[in-house]
């Protein structure tokens, strides 16, 4: 009785080590995560379990031969985002994203003192669990659709309280080097392989935002960021050689109204051509005129554009406003040197003003009143998400303050201006985009009856 025994447990034990030695042959060339699933689970016991929504972009080609399951999953799964466990104890195998599912607990979990929680909150794995739980992927494009390997995110970053596009916001790829910047639309357009990836979406004066998709096929995408302000305690500027170069453009200045409103203004009105006179290179012509001369250059060798419509006369009042209304302004920007092609060439310099597209999820107003003129804004959706426009006007009420004075001369005189600006901003498909821009201005000038001026 006792020699049954020792054989019968000698057998297990060789058995046992005979399963966990095993080997196995797998061949496939650029099959589908399925077949290969299909194919182990042919020449052995073991079960596996997946997501198919994490899989079914993903191909595999691997030819080993006697080799057992880890060493296996470990080729096949090397350069995709796919991690297993195995239970050996049941032969399951476990594959997901992100992070292994855990087979066994920490050595001593049931030890853990009630004081040492905190090694149990830098225990990773559980951490990072719950955080995937609160992330779920957007699913982009029509499964199977086609049999590239490649696939085509396109979309718009945008500011999820005004509706705005986002300029220059960079879309990146987690745990790689592929990535793209919006452009002046806020648009992007990114070529990556499909299967599972994390979006790191960035840019300044708003909050980080990270995504995760699963793209089948060319699809779009359109997210909206929040905005974000950080104090900042203090900045320290580092800078090495290989650094200093950021671009190919030179002398190309640029500001939008954020950094306008911060500078002092003279009669409570922003003025974008008094901005620019702040700038190294660009020096006024007299006082209380708006005209600048670029590095020594005149007046007239100005290009100066408005939403790429050419202004010859940038100024109210004998140069004392500007014709711009700040209400409207997105951004400005200035070429002091190599002015690109596009602009036609310009001795001096050229300085494009380019107004907003206008609110697209709600309207809003915005004026304001100064010893001279006053203003008034008013911007919203006219289709949601789709069509906004946005309308301002500014005049002076000089006229009336010059009646006030008790002296015929200065009340049989007259100086008045104002300006109108209309702007429609309507998003035809993904890819195209109509804008509708126009702007009135005049000026009226008397001294008595021998003086006029319009």
């Amino acid at each position: 009785m006792k020699g049954r025994l020792f054989w019968i447990a000698l057998f297990l034990m060789v058995n046992q080590a005979w399963a966990q030695e095993r080997t196995f042959s797998v061949s496939l060339n650029d099959a589908s995560f399925v077949d290969f699933i299909k194919s182990l689970e042919e020449q052995s016991d073991y079960r596996f379990f997946f997501n198919q929504q994490e899989t079914d972009s993903l191909r595999i080609s691997v030819s080993l031969n006697q080799k057992s399951i880890s060493q296996i999953l470990d080729v096949a799964l090397k350069n995709s985002l796919l991690h297993y466990s195995i239970n050996a104890n049941y032969h399951y195998v476990y594959i997901k994203s992100v992070s292994p599912i855990l087979t066994d607990l920490p050595p001593g979990f049931f030890s853990l003192s009630p004081s040492s929680d905190s090694s149990i909150r830098e225990f990773t794995p559980f951490n990072e669990a719950e955080t995937i739980k609160a992330d779920k992927p957007i699913i982009v494009g029509l499964r199977n659709a086609n049999t590239r390997k490649e696939a085509t995110l396109a979309g718009f970053i945008r500011n999820s309280k005004s509706g705005e596009s986002l300029i220059g916001a960079t879309i990146m790829i987690e745990g790689s080097a592929i990535g793209v910047a919006t452009d002046g639309s806020g648009y992007y357009s990114l070529t990556i392989p499909k299967g599972s990836h994390q979006l790191r979406i960035r840019s300044l004066g708003m909050k980080p935002l990270n995504q995760k998709v699963i793209i089948h096929s060319d699809g779009r995408l359109n997210l909206d960021m929040e905005e974000d302000v950080l104090p900042l305690k203090e900045v320290v500027v580092e800078s090495t050689r290989d650094q200093l170069v950021q671009g190919l453009q030179m002398g190309l200045e640029r500001f939008d109204i954020k950094t306008m409103r911060q500078l002092p203004v003279a009669l409570g009105e922003v003025d974008v051509l008094k901005t620019v006179l702040t700038l190294p290179g660009v020096q006024s012509v007299g006082e209380g005129t708006v005209g600048f001369n670029v590095r020594g250059g005149a007046t007239d060798q100005n290009l100066i554009l408005y939403n790429d419509a050419p202004i010859f006369n940038p100024s109210h009042l004998f140069g004392f406003f500007s014709a711009f209304n700040a209400d409207a302004i997105k951004n400005v920007e200035l070429y002091k040197s190599g002015v690109p092609a596009e602009y036609g060439g310009r001795i001096s310099s050229v300085l494009d003003v380019t107004t907003r597209e206008g609110n697209k999820r709600k309207w809003t107003g915005t004026g304001g009143i100064s010893p001279i003129t006053g203003r008034l804004s008013v911007e919203g959706p006219i289709l949601k998400d789709k069509l906004s426009i946005l309308l301002g006007g500014r005049s002076t009420y000089s006229d009336w303050l010059l009646n006030r004075i008790p002296n015929s001369t200065f009340k049989n005189s007259k100086a008045e201006f104002y300006d109108f600006n209309v702007n429609a901003h309507y998003d035809i498909d993904s890819k195209n985009s109509l804008a509708v821009s126009g702007y009135s201005s005049n000026d009226e000038f008397k001294l008595q009856s021998d003086t006029t001026y319009s």
